[in-house]
């Protein structure tokens, strides 16, 4: 999650995938080095896709019960993401992606 601060003052977070499965050849996705996994419990492989998000008010969320993370990345890994998620918007290819309800 990368969060944003809107026009109107307020946050904004951007939820990107993660997944297990390859990406495909068109998709924007950074490969998850095996020890941020580790510290993200996570299972290996794994990708974040920083091409596409779901967004969402943490305040007031139905779908995210307990807000406290499960595990974290490291500093250096979320700038890296936050760097991709950058040139994808820049490269007009982020998209959100609709939360059902």
């Amino acid at each position: 999650m990368l969060i944003l601060i809107g026009k109107d003052g307020r946050q904004k977070p951007l939820l990107f995938p993660i997944t297990s499965q390859p990406p495909t050849a068109n998709s924007w996705a950074i490969e998850i080095p095996e020890t941020e996994a580790r510290r993200a419990g996570l299972y290996m492989p794994a990708w974040v896709i920083v091409d596409e998000f779901n967004s969402d008010d943490l305040a007031a969320s139905w779908a995210i019960e307990d807000a406290t993370p499960l595990g974290r990345f490291s500093r250096k890994f979320m700038s890296r993401i936050a760097a991709a998620a950058a040139q994808a918007i820049r490269a007009s290819k982020m998209r959100s992606v609709p939360r059902q309800t």
